[in-house]
């Protein structure tokens, strides 16, 4: 497979940016066509199927699209899309590796007893998790995505958004405790999925 790279960082991309801030969805599919290509690409130096890094590409994008009124890109929209997808790759390979333990420490446990609903459990609560998140108060759904999906440290979250580091610290604790109480009747299965995706790092 030929690669596709990635167009170097130009003003014309923080143009059409600045167009996408500003609910222009024109600049924003000539910002799609631009870099989903290169991006499905660069998502399989971590993930083989080529139809899970389309999604995960697309993924990009979408929230690119949905948190475009909290964003602040001023140097290279190039490198935030390269790091945002790398992030993207790295969750899903997690959620991969949880859901793998987890179900060979049901079969380990009950050997030749398998049960269908253990089994659907953790992706089931998975889906939950990211509907519930979704319905978090804005800003503490952009703090604990760009948190925890992302990878982005509190200060940076908080130059981003263009809050004061208490703050960012806040709607992340705010959100965990929103979470947890939402998830209290699953917590052993929500534990295990905070320690591996680095949530104790809160």
């Amino acid at each position: 497979m030929k690669m596709r790279h990635l167009p170097p960082h130009s003003e014309p991309d923080l143009l059409l940016w600045n167009r996408v801030v500003k609910d222009d969805e024109k600049a924003f599919e000539k910002l799609f066509a631009l870099f989903y290509p290169a991006l499905a690409a660069y998502a399989q130096k971590y993930i083989e199927a080529p139809s899970i890094c389309e999604d995960i590409a697309q993924d990009v994008f979408v929230s690119l699209w949905e948190n475009r009124k909290n964003l602040i890109i001023t140097s290279s929209l190039r490198n935030y899309l390269l790091i945002s997808t790398r992030n993207n790759c790295l969750n899903y390979l997690r959620k991969e590796n949880l859901n793998r333990q987890y179900q060979e420490s049901l079969l380990k446990d009950s050997p030749g007893a398998e049960n269908e609903d253990d089994l659907h459990t953790l992706t089931e609560l998975y889906d939950m998790l990211e509907k519930a998140v979704a319905r978090l108060p804005e800003g503490y759904r952009s703090v604990f995505e760009m948190h925890f999906l992302e990878g982005k440290k509190y200060d940076e979250i908080a130059e981003t958004m263009n809050l004061s580091l208490r703050t960012v610290k806040r709607y992340n604790a705010q959100a965990v405790e929103i979470l947890k109480d939402e998830f209290k009747d699953y917590l052993p299965i929500f534990l295990a999925y905070i320690l591996l995706n680095g949530f104790i790092n809160i």
